[in-house]
């Protein structure tokens, strides 16, 4: 059962004419295709968090509390899953765990 006072937000990226695109997702900003499927995870990773701080005057600690589900949609099977990207923050920079 899901937390309640978690932030809970969605994606789902598709594989399409060799390039992964970011197809829909309720973070407003998030937008932005990659070559490969890594670099997708590494961009949502990184990239969702300083939205998301942004748009909800969030600080870094809050970060505890989101989840951001990722469905991956490839051109050739209908692969789904969801993922909780974790951002760590050390020494005053970011390093993604996935």
């Amino acid at each position: 059962m899901a937390d309640p006072s978690r932030m809970v937000f969605h994606a789902t990226v598709k594989h399409d004419s060799g390039r992964w695109c970011l197809w829909e997702s309720d973070i407003d900003g998030l937008v932005f295709e990659t070559d490969t499927l890594e670099e997708m995870k590494e961009c949502i990773a990184t990239i969702a968090p300083q939205i998301l701080m942004s748009n909800h005057s969030l600080k870094e600690q809050d970060l505890e509390d989101v989840e951001i589900h990722v469905k991956v949609e490839s051109q050739n099977t209908n692969t789904h899953y969801s993922n909780r990207p974790k951002v760590l923050y050390e020494h005053g920079r970011e390093v993604a765990v996935m």
